[in-house]
């Protein structure tokens, strides 16, 4: 019974952590796909990348311009500065579809470019093509997901630790009372 008090408090703790969450500042999430076909065919990819979270209704089809963009591909990190179009997240009523992307030029590659899904995440997909070779473009599939901010880590972590202890006295106060 202890143990479910304890969680009961700590309730209030942890929304009062996700309340404290501004609506308008940026969120930062992971890109991790792989290449599927092409030169690159078995690569993988990563990339960091935020956005401004508070800005999504959750209402039809949106477009949320990328604060930051760094892409880890092929042994080479690509940043925002090097696309030729704006950068965008999409959103179909609040769901994540992806990242739209066109044309980020660099170094070994002609061009890369992000397209999100039309209904869902698992939809989306790179797009790729070297340099002065013909044949030589692929595609992959990717995965957006948040990353933790440290204070709700943080917060969390210590919830788990004062439930792990208060179920390790309960066990310890139920042993003593059968003997």
């Amino acid at each position: 019974m202890r143990i479910f008090r304890a969680a009961a408090a700590l309730v209030p703790l942890l929304l009062s952590g996700l309340l404290a969450h501004s609506p308008v500042q940026a969120a930062d999430y992971r890109l991790d796909g792989q290449i599927d076909s092409g030169a690159l065919s078995g690569s993988t990819f990563s990339a960091q990348l935020s956005w401004q979270d508070g800005r999504v209704s959750g209402l039809g089809l949106e477009a949320i311009a990328l604060d930051r963009f760094e892409l880890l591909l092929d042994g080479q990190i690509r940043r925002l500065d090097a696309a030729d179009a704006p950068a965008q997240v999409h959103f179909l009523d609040g769901a994540l579809l992806g990242l739209e992307l066109a044309d980020l030029d660099s170094p070994g590659l002609a061009s890369i470019a992000f397209v999100p899904g039309f209904t869902q995440l698992g939809e989306a997909w790179l797009a790729y093509e070297l340099p002065g070779s013909p044949g030589s473009a692929g595609i992959g599939s990717y995965q957006i997901s948040p990353v933790p901010e440290p204070a709700s880590a943080a917060l969390l972590g210590a919830g788990l630790l004062m439930l792990s202890a208060r179920a390790r006295r309960h066990r310890a106060d139920r042993l003593a009372t059968k003997d």
